[in-house]
């Protein structure tokens, strides 16, 4: 996965979002720009020369950064890549939010699940608005595999605020279409509710050391 994920979207990458994705991931999660450089299959100089001399970042270096830094933190680079490519992101917002339902599903009770899902309600709402065609299917059928493990741990899910985003649900399935009103709706056979997002976030990508230390505080 990460050597597909980073071949299919390095190209797309600034010489800007390669540093931050060094510096925010790698940097941060090996201590040091020499051991950051290793995961990546640089030399050191090679980031200084970023920095200091080089105008553009070669396709190749590109991949091996971006390869690194998913191999290192996934949620944090595909959060960082989705942000930098929200134009083009449709692919990368979906892995991102498939890589939170895959979490959410395997996580080991409550808090935790509540956790990732509140955490996949944020990526619609701050990434997800200029992508409502491209991911609106795939969203849908992330969301509707949510709700019965939801219903299992009696948590509520609970829909962000996307511009142009609407999400309809029936028994078995949930749908995102737009709406002129800005809202989600969840619709249950032929009852319509309307749900809002009540959490203010910071922007900023989370950290997955924030998920963990999380629901390890919260199951005692």
């Amino acid at each position: 996965m990460s050597s597909r994920f980073a071949r299919r979207f390095a190209p797309y990458l600034s010489k800007g979002d390669v540093i931050r994705l060094f510096e925010d991931v790698l940097v941060r999660r090996y201590g040091s720009i020499l051991r950051a450089s290793e995961a990546a299959g640089i030399e050191r100089r090679t980031y200084y020369n970023w920095v200091e001399r080089v105008r553009a970042i070669s396709p190749k270096t590109k991949v091996k950064v971006v390869e690194a830094a998913y191999e290192a933190s996934p949620l944090e680079t595909l959060w960082l890549v989705t942000s930098a490519l929200r134009g083009r992101a449709g692919e990368a917002l979906f892995a991102l939010v498939d890589y939170l339902r895959a979490e959410a599903l395997a996580a080991g009770d409550r808090e935790e699940f509540r956790r990732w899902v509140e955490l996949l309600m944020r990526a619609l709402e701050e990434l997800g608005g200029p992508l409502v065609d491209e991911v609106a299917e795939e969203v849908g059928d992330a969301l509707s595999s949510l709700r019965p493990r939801a219903l299992e741990l009696g948590v509520e899910l609970r829909a962000p605020r996307p511009e142009g985003y609407g999400v309809q649900q029936d028994f078995t399935t949930h749908v995102l279409a737009p709406s002129s009103a800005g809202t989600l709706v969840l619709v249950e056979s032929t009852a319509r509710k309307e749900l809002s997002w009540e959490r203010e976030w910071k922007v900023r990508p989370p950290q997955s050391s924030e998920v963990s230390a999380e629901a390890v505080a919260a199951t005692g």
